[in-house]
């Protein structure tokens, strides 16, 4: 009776997990901002409806990997010739999600449904085939620009692995890549095509592809930082609201193509950075333009119940000119950073560190009242 009840309580389980992972939605966003001085800060929000257990996961130079394979095909193989520092979910090594290399690489996966597919192996022959749960270890462990990330993609065969913490699915995700020369792509799977897209705009969210993220920014171009002046209505002198009125009708939902031209037009209209340090202040605020807030984003089972609640579960700014990571979690809008200069990746060991292992600093200024 016991082993009835325990199997009864993991199939629940199970089956609460594919409810969660397949009905919930994913909203994270992409952008970078460029200082006066050309350092390069690219931000990546991490969101999603249950507990992803995230960390950050050192792998050294010279890391040898073999890439899972299904039965009948031979998995890739390579040893790392660049230091990666690479966000990592449910606690473990499973499967990069983000991350930069020591030469200034970012790649990050973002949630992408709708008509994503990952390739048919059967067109690839006997090709070694590269698990999607490794492309970006593979990526960021092997290349350092995009135009290298470009041709590599074009000759890879991707197995679509099934990870068991995503309740057995491979996760539908597109890419973006930049690097620190000013290289910036999108990578996207639609129908199982290989689609690789410039993307010298630097942002990127969810569904649909990016094409349409383009078009549908073409909406927005009257948007300004202007003021509107009063107008006349039969005679009747009728004045704005109040200031702001240029950027009126921009959009302020959470959907994908809302975030896409919030992050456009107000990065577009927002005073210049002129070195790293105000970039990154930058780029926290126009991301703040996009975070959500637990309990906005919800889905509910039959009954009603809320079984997830979506929140920007972490934040990270990766300074790809100067090679440093900053990061910010929910309970913890602390900004702490990680040097990759600073790190020696020959003899540095595989590694992981929690995000959220600090407690929030709050600094009491009531020292300064006299």
């Amino acid at each position: 009776m016991a082993k009835i009840q325990l199997l009864s309580t993991i199939l629940t389980v199970v089956l609460l997990i594919l409810f969660v992972v397949q009905s919930a939605a994913h909203a994270c966003s992409f952008m970078q901002v460029v200082a006066q001085d050309g350092t390069r800060v690219t931000s990546r929000s991490m969101e999603f409806g249950v507990d992803l257990k995230p960390n950050w996961t050192v792998i050294p130079r010279g890391r040898e990997f073999v890439s899972p394979a299904p039965e009948g095909r031979r998995g890739m193989s390579w040893k790392t010739k660049h230091g990666t520092l690479a966000a990592f979910n449910f606690g473990d090594n499973t499967m990069a999600i983000d991350g930069m290399n020591e030469k200034g690489l970012v790649v990050s996966g973002l949630w992408y449904e709708n008509d994503m597919k990952w390739p048919d192996l059967a067109a690839s022959g006997d090709a070694p085939v590269l698990s999607n749960a490794l492309l970006i270890t593979w990526l960021l462990g092997n290349f350092q620009t995009t135009t290298e990330v470009t041709a590599a993609l074009k000759s890879v065969a991707i197995y679509a692995q099934k990870i068991p913490q995503m309740g057995g699915m491979a996760p539908p995700l597109h890419f973006a890549a930049q690097d620190a020369s000013g290289g910036s792509i999108v990578i996207e799977w639609d129908n199982g095509k290989l689609s690789i897209y410039d993307n010298p705009l630097g942002i990127m969210t969810n569904a649909p592809n990016f094409p349409y993220m383009m078009t549908h920014l073409r909406n927005y171009v009257g948007l300004n930082d202007g003021q509107w002046t009063a107008s006349d209505f039969n005679g009747i002198k009728i004045a704005p609201t109040g200031h702001g009125a240029g950027m009126f009708g921009l959009p302020g939902d959470i959907t994908p193509p809302s975030r896409f031209v919030r992050l456009a037009v107000l990065r577009q209209f927002a005073d210049p950075a002129p070195d790293a340090a105000a970039a990154v202040k930058l780029a926290r605020h126009l991301m703040n333009s996009v975070y959500i807030t637990r309990g906005t984003i919800v889905d509910r089972n039959a009954a009603s119940e809320v079984t997830a609640s979506e929140s920007t579960q972490w934040t990270a700014y990766y300074d790809l000119t100067n090679r440093v990571l900053y990061f910010q979690t929910y309970d913890n809008s602390t900004l702490r950073k990680i040097d990759l200069k600073a790190i020696d990746f020959d003899k540095v060991s595989h590694q992981s560190i929690n995000l959220s292992d600090e407690n929030e600093t709050i600094i009491d200024a009531t020292t300064r009242i006299k």
